[in-house]
């Protein structure tokens, strides 16, 4: 059997959300959402909009994707002097670096957008993609989130549970910054010798390299055919 879970990990900005993105795209290319329906969110840089200095990156959004809707955003970090006017920021929210955390609003986005079945619309296809960008540690600040990405990825996949087959493609720390992403990285034997040839587990995790990205959109839409049975 194939893996049911594909995770892409690396050092930051080495281009894991592009690549998802791609991947994604390339599916939606090809698929209509009667036969593959792709759900999830991923997490995207939010940079200084000053066109007359150097862009910088003030924080981190997080973007609902779904076959269906437009998606949708909430903020995930912003620096201290980047939150936009009146936003109500916790006294105890949590800092990465010199980055705050808001964890009031964008975990119930989190959760809707990766609950399998979860959306509004009538369509029920029979095979799924769960894209989680990513589980990090911002991510990792939100129990309730952990917790239910935890039963996503874990939970048993299987007609007795839901009406469909879907699979998860998601993003991890290549550092450790949590139980859940050390859990996935286990699982999936991640820098065992030959771990990327193992397909027999239940979830491969892959480096992204600056040399490997371009090569690696056509090798995951394959393996994710492949697990969907779609070819």
């Amino acid at each position: 059997m194939s893996s049911l879970s594909i995770f892409l990990t690396g050092s930051p900005r080495t281009g894991k959300t592009t690549l998802i993105k791609k991947i994604v795209n390339n599916l939606q290319r090809k698929y209509p959402p009667t036969k593959l329906f792709i759900q999830g969110f991923y997490t995207e840089e939010v940079v200084s909009p000053s066109s007359s200095s150097p862009r910088k990156r003030i924080g981190f959004d997080l973007i609902t994707i779904n076959s269906i809707e437009t998606g949708s955003r909430e903020i995930l970090a912003r620096k201290e002097k980047n939150w936009p006017p009146n936003y109500n920021i916790p006294q105890d929210a949590p800092r990465v670096g010199e980055y705050i955390v808001d964890t009031t609003h964008w975990p119930n986005l989190a959760i809707s957008s990766i609950t399998p079945g979860n959306e509004s619309h009538q369509q029920n296809p029979s095979k799924r993609i769960i894209v989680i960008d990513e589980i990090g540690k911002m991510e990792s600040f939100s129990d309730e989130f952990i917790h239910v990405a935890e039963q996503v990825i874990f939970g048993e996949n299987d007609k007795r549970n839901y009406m469909y087959m879907y699979c998860v493609l998601g993003t991890v720390s290549l550092r450790d910054c949590s139980a859940l992403d050390i859990s996935i990285k286990r699982k999936a034997g991640f820098r065992l010798r030959n771990h990327e040839d193992d397909v027999n587990k239940p979830i491969r995790v892959i480096e992204v390299t600056r040399e490997n990205r371009d090569l690696l959109e056509s090798k995951v839409v394959k393996e994710l055919e492949s697990i969907l049975c779609l070819n």
